[in-house]
């Protein structure tokens, strides 16, 4: 009985280690990484390279649940952007579970094209795709859109529902809610938002859009000002920075990355630049001459700027001096000890060559010199293998061997032994 107790205890551990399991290695995503308020909503997905030529990148996705709670702001669209085009105003990713039918405007407008159009017009319905050549009811028909309008568009005699930046502009939601969704072709986040009167939307964040959209995360704009504000930062070279020119957003100049520059945080704000689609997260510096600088916080900082990761806090500067002053002590030390060893080896090598040749021949040997009637050992013993043999024009009856060496020298041997050279 004690038996048949043990074998039974035993039978379900062999049965699990016997099942056959599989794990996906052709995947190209990494573990999830929790946020920690150090990155902004653009930087969710990180690319890290998994080998040594840097040639094969895997994403690291942030963990939709550590995002929960986050606070999020959407950003004043730039006035001074110019052209502004209406699909800059216009979003179609933004839901809520409401439905609305009033858009009388939209209608009268509608009504208004129609009578000077031969060909009717289409009705599209962003939220479900759907498509109607009657505008009379479905222009007001349901859409989950979030504040949504109707927009005519002429050309393409169609109709359709938008949300309106203007509906988003300068609003703060809290994420409530988040789920992440790794596809080949197209990541993204849905995310549910609530405003401060608990109003729930709906978002579609597409991972490779990021910069479509004007946002900043609460709680990383916070980090920053805590981290930057009313503190020094510093320039300079080491191995891993290799910043010459960047282009300064307050001015529009191109200033040269000056070594041990020093530069104080007088403000982390956005700039409204007309470059940019939406007002744009940066830290401003001055200098002590009071010239002011605009430096990019952001991982996908755009080309040109100086980015914050090239710049150096007053402990990160210090410490990165002593660590390239020991590493240079590291190199000068090992440059002397191979100096050393080099001089030994040529004090060891000048005196196997005198032993083995006498010390006329030995000294030359050691030297790196030849002199005729040496033999083929001692030549190359003092001037290396050659890169090819060739037979030269003999010498009466005796045949002449000639060693071809770099930059045109030569040996030239009769009998083995050394008759002319050209250095």
């Amino acid at each position: 009985m004690k038996y048949l107790l043990t074998i039974g205890l035993l039978l379900p551990a062999c049965f699990a280690f016997s099942q056959v399991t599989y794990r996906d290695a052709n995947s190209n995503t990494m573990p999830l990484k929790k946020y920690d308020s150090t990155y902004n909503l653009s930087a969710l997905v990180d690319y890290i390279h998994t080998n040594t030529n840097n040639t094969e990148d895997k994403m690291v996705f942030t963990d939709p649940a550590s995002l929960i709670g986050q606070q999020i702001t959407f950003l004043q669209l730039n006035r001074g952007k110019e052209p502004i085009y209406p699909a800059d105003t216009l979003m179609s990713e933004f839901f809520t579970k409401a439905t609305s039918v009033k858009t009388p405007a939209a209608k009268e407008e509608v009504k208004g094209f129609l009578k000077q159009s031969f060909k009717g017009i289409r009705v599209l319905d962003n939220s479900s795709q759907r498509e109607s050549s009657d505008p009379g009811n479905k222009i007001i028909g349901p859409t989950n859109l979030y504040k949504p309008i109707s927009v005519v568009n002429r050309m393409e005699e169609t109709v359709r529902y938008y949300t309106n930046y203007s509906s988003l502009e300068n609003k703060s939601f809290t994420i409530t809610n988040a789920k992440l969704t790794q596809n080949e072709r197209a990541s993204y986040y849905d995310f549910e938002l609530k405003d401060a009167a608990n109003e729930v939307i709906f978002w579609k964040f597409y991972v490779n859009k990021q910069r479509d959209y004007g946002i900043v995360i609460n709680g990383y704009l916070a980090k920053l000002r805590t981290t930057y504000l009313n503190t020094d930062l510093h320039m300079y070279q080491s191995d891993t920075n290799h910043t010459k020119l960047y282009f300064n957003r307050l001015d529009n100049e191109k200033y040269t990355y000056a070594i041990d520059k020093k530069w104080h945080c007088t403000d982390v704000t956005f700039l409204m630049n007309k470059d940019f689609k939406y007002a744009a997260l940066y830290v401003i510096l001055k200098d002590e001459a009071g010239l002011e600088i605009a430096a990019n916080p952001n991982k996908d900082y755009w080309s040109g700027d100086l980015a914050i990761a090239n710049l150096y806090t007053d402990e990160s500067y210090l410490a990165q001096k002593e660590k390239d002053k020991q590493l240079a002590a590291a190199k000068l030390a090992a440059q002397k000890s191979s100096e050393i060893r080099t001089a030994n080896d040529v004090r060891k090598f000048k005196a196997e060559m005198i032993k083995e040749y006498g010390p006329v021949n030995g000294a030359l040997i050691a030297a790196g010199q030849v002199k005729i009637g040496m033999t083929k050992d001692m030549c190359e013993s003092a001037w290396g293998r050659p890169l090819d043999y060739m037979e030269g024009k003999a010498v009466g009856n005796q045949a002449v061997e000639i060693w071809v060496y770099k930059e045109g020298r030569s040996l030239h041997f009769v009998n083995n032994k050394l008759v002319q050279f050209l250095q």
